[in-house]
Formats: structure tokens, C-alpha cells, sequence
């Protein structure tokens, strides 16, 4: 049965992905907020991994005009999505491997500093060109946003905010540099989807995935999430980005003295 706090912690989890601000390093925060005033909550690792779902069918919808283009011209588009699966694959590849070879239950450095890391990263766009010349998904591009990606696994880093900032720096325009950070995160989140799906057959919990509390949830975290990711957007485009960067540093020291 999911609790209240299960609940707060997956619609968080959801909400918060759309901003460049690391959804994890929130959950750790948090976590150690409840812990510090020894409140009790409980976090089913396979509910969360459960709901990447809504993040997947979320970043879809928000990109549906962008990405639609490709299946309804198939057969003739195939070639420019054989250039994104493979160039895709390298960059989650690299991920995956970080993640299993690296990063898995390892904590490299305190939050707060990749807080400010990611900080840092969002304030460089000030120096970054509003108008960015033609840029190409090349291979060279793919293994370095597979770095920066893999970078991201640790808790503070934002993902979104790191690769994004990448793309930038590299060329692509803010429609297309946020295009590209998700579309290199949506096979992982299918994924995840997809193995916390089984995890929680194997535990006869389907069941509670059809309760209406848990619809709700996920109904509303992806409505919530799509227009947040209208907002994001606009205060990309009106070049506001330094709003992230300012809510990192103060989230920073908040975390420095709580975990």
C-alpha cells in the first residue's frame, strides 16, 4: 500500500524532472528532512522506477509536434532514425556503464557542491551565443553528452541541466538543445519503466498500481509536469535561466547545513 509520504516523494519525483534543478538531489534532501525531525516515510525503490512511465508519456506529449513528423513520414525517415537510435545508444550506453561501474551506491561528493556544480553550469549560459550557428547530432556530440550524462548520476548534478547546457555550448538552439536532453534520457526512462513494472509483478503489487489514488498521482504529476515544462521553456527562451541558478546556491546551503 502506498503511504502519503510514497505518494509525495513519486509526484516530486515527476514535477521536479522538468526543471534543470536534479530531482535526486531534492529526494535527498528531503529524505534527510524527515530523518532530522525523525518523521517516517518509506520510499518503494521499484514504485519510483515504476514512475518514469508518466515521465516517458509526459516528454512525449510535450514533443509531440517535434517527434511526430518521424513516424508519419516512415518508411522515408528511416535513415534519420537509424542516426538517432545509433547515436542515442552511445550516449545511454556510456550512462548505463557509469552508472553500474561507477556511480551505483557511491556518493563521490556532498550534495550541496553538486548543487552548485549544476548552478555554476546553468549561469555559464550567460556567456553563451542567443543565436548558435546550424549544429548536426554527430557522433562526437553523442559521446559527449553521454559523459556529461553520466556525470549527472551523481546527486546534485542535474541531468537536464548539465546536458542542456552542454548542447547549448556545443550549437543547438534552446528548443533543440532541450529536445536532445530528453530524447537521450526517454530510452532510459522506458527502461526503468519497464523493470520496476516487473519488480513489482514478481511482488504481486499490480494490483495497487490500478488503485485510484495511484492513477490520480500519476495523472496529476504529468499534467503538473507538462506545464512546467511550458514554464521551463519560456524562461529559457527569454534567456531567465539565471532564476535556476540563483534557487541552487540557496538550496545549497540549505543542504549544507542539513545533510
Amino acid at each position: 500500500m502506498m503511504s502519503l509520504y510514497n505518494t509525495l516523494f513519486l509526484y516530486l519525483s515527476v514535477v521536479l524532472e522538468t526543471f534543470p534543478i536534479s530531482s535526486s538531489g531534492h529526494i535527498t534532501v528531503m529524505q534527510a528532512l524527515f530523518e532530522k525531525f525523525r518523521w517516517p516515510y518509506y520510499v518503494d525503490e521499484n514504485y519510483d522506477l515504476f514512475f518514469h512511465g508518466p515521465i516517458a508519456i509526459m516528454v512525449a506529449l510535450f514533443f509531440f509536434n517535434d517527434w511526430f513528423f518521424i513516424v508519419k513520414g516512415f518508411p522515408r525517415t528511416l535513415p534519420y532514425i537509424k542516426k538517432i537510435v545509433c547515436r542515442g545508444f552511445i550516449t545511454d550506453s556510456l550512462t548505463v556503464l557509469a552508472y553500474f561501474l561507477l556511480f551505483k551506491n557511491n556518493a563521490f561528493i556532498p550534495v550541496w557542491v553538486g548543487f552548485l556544480i549544476t548552478s555554476a553550469l546553468i549561469f555559464s549560459l550567460k556567456w553563451c551565443r542567443t543565436s548558435p550557428p546550424y549544429c548536426v547530432w554527430n557522433y562526437r556530440n553523442a559521446l559527449m553528452l553521454g559523459f556529461v550524462q553520466s556525470i549527472a548520476l551523481i546527486p546534485g548534478i542535474s541531468r537536464l541541466g548539465s546536458t542542456f547546457v552542454c548542447a547549448r555550448w556545443m550549437g543547438f538552439s534552446v528548443r533543440k538543445a532541450l529536445q536532445l536532453s530528453f530524447l537521450i534520457e526517454w530510452p532510459i526512462s522506458c527502461a526503468a519503466f519497464l523493470k520496476g513494472m516487473h519488480a513489482l509483478y514478481q511482488e504481486n503489487k499490480i494490483v495497487e498500481l490500478l488503485q485510484l489514488k495511484v492513477i490520480l498521482v500519476m495523472i496529476v504529476a504529468m499534467v503538473c509536469g507538462f506545464f512546467c515544462l511550458r514554464l521551463m521553456q519560456r524562461i529559457l527562451n527569454e534567456h531567465c535561466e539565471w532564476v535556476f541558478s540563483v534557487y541552487l546556491v540557496i538550496v545549497a546551503m540549505g543542504s549544507f547545513l542539513l545533510v
